[in-house]
């Protein structure tokens, strides 16, 4: 990972985002519930763990799109990757198609799948 990635993880205070997260659900439960007082402690840590897989889901669609946006503006899968936190590899894989058709390297008479792979190879160095 580059200093630049690995200081942009860094910069990102987890206990900060957890705690931030925590409260949303708990907003999001007390919003939801008809009548606090009747309700079980069950039932309101299954409603937060239902808006925490709510929050879980909104979260990657939004990490999709902003991986799509970051694409479109130059990024190629090296840079993605550090930034999510993995490798390039598996940014290709939990993103595939990102890299903009047009971006590939073509020689005259290269088909298709020899310019994906010279772009790959270019990707590695």
């Amino acid at each position: 990972m580059s200093t630049t990635a690995h200081d942009n993880v860094q910069d990102i205070n987890r206990q900060m985002v957890r705690d931030l997260v925590a409260d949303l659900a708990s907003r999001i439960t007390s919003q939801t519930a008809h009548d606090s007082a009747s309700v079980s402690r069950q039932r309101i840590h299954l409603r937060q763990l239902a808006a925490l897989m709510v929050i879980r889901a909104a979260a990657d669609e939004l990490a999709n799109a902003t991986a799509s946006e970051a694409a479109r503006c130059g990024a190629n899968y090296p840079a993605i990757g550090e930034a999510a936190g993995m490798t390039r590899q598996a940014a290709r894989v939990r993103w595939p198609g990102l890299v903009d058709r047009k971006r590939m390297i073509r020689r005259p008479g290269m088909d298709t799948a020899e310019a994906s792979k010279s772009t790959a190879r270019k990707e590695k160095s």
